[in-house]
């Protein structure tokens, strides 16, 4: 009888920690709330993207209220190895798209981001024939 009741205080508190993990993995902050891999990516930070997507995070990672995949921000904010690495480990260039209807590629082109508009067109490319 004690082993259950540990076990539903357990339980209990898991429902209240949780709210409180997914704020600390998607954090707000003056960019918007995005994951570790959104907030590493719009920062050009490649040693960290990589860290985490080889622990299994997401590389489509989505920063809810701004409507930006990491993809998005590293198109626009990252540098090309930031971007090639998303798009090596499955960031979708051709989705998803912000509220406007604009995809990686137009944030890449909207900075004037040749580089990055360069390997984005090129796994486009890639992906359509295959």
């Amino acid at each position: 009888m004690g082993f259950i009741l540990v076990l539903l205080v357990a339980l209990s508190a898991m429902k209240m920690i949780s709210p409180l993990i997914r704020r600390a993995y998607y954090r707000e902050n003056e960019f918007g709330w995005g994951g570790p891999v959104c907030d590493n990516a719009r920062l050009g930070h490649w040693d960290e993207v990589r860290k985490l997507l080889k622990a299994g995070a997401d590389p489509n990672d989505w920063d809810e209220r701004k409507r930006r995949s990491a993809l998005m921000r590293a198109a626009c904010c990252g540098p090309r190895d930031v971007v090639e690495l998303l798009l090596a480990k499955g960031a979708t260039p051709d989705e998803p798209e912000d509220d406007n209807g604009e995809k990686a590629l137009d944030y890449a082109k909207a900075r004037g981001n040749d580089k990055n508009q360069a390997v984005i067109i090129r796994m486009i490319k890639q992906a359509s024939h295959h």
